[in-house]
C-alpha cells in the first residue's frame, strides 16, 4: 500500500528472522523478481513492485503489496480486514 509516498511490501513473517547473508541487490535490478532494467530509478521501481513484479501481489481487501508466498498468511492474520476471512 502506498503510504507518505512510499510502497511498504511485506517481505517476512513473524516467524521468520531477517537474513545478513542475502548478497544486496545490484543497481538497477529488482531484489524480488531480479529484472534487472537500466530505466529502474526509485520511482521506476517502485512502479515495477506495484504494478509488474511477478514476485508480488496486491491484498484484493486493503491494497497492501506483499510477496506472493505471504499472501494466505497476510489475508487471515494481519490484514486490517483479516476478521471477516475464514480459512
Amino acid at each position: 500500500m502506498l503510504s507518505e509516498g512510499r510502497m511498504r511490501i511485506m517481505t517476512t513473517t513473524d516467524d521468520e528472522e531477517e537474513n545478513d547473508d542475502y548478497p544486496e541487490t545490484a543497481p538497477f535490478t529488482c531484489s524480488f523478481c531480479g529484472r534487472y532494467d537500466e530505466s529502474f530509478t526509485e520511482k521506476n521501481l517502485e512502479m515495477h513492485y506495484w504494478s509488474n513484479c511477478p514476485m508480488l501481489c496486491e491484498c484484493e481487501m486493503c491494497g497492501q503489496i506483499l510477496k506472493i508466498q505471504f499472501y494466505i498468511d497476510h489475508l487471515l492474520h494481519e490484514c486490517q480486514y483479516c476478521s471477516s476471512m475464514r480459512q
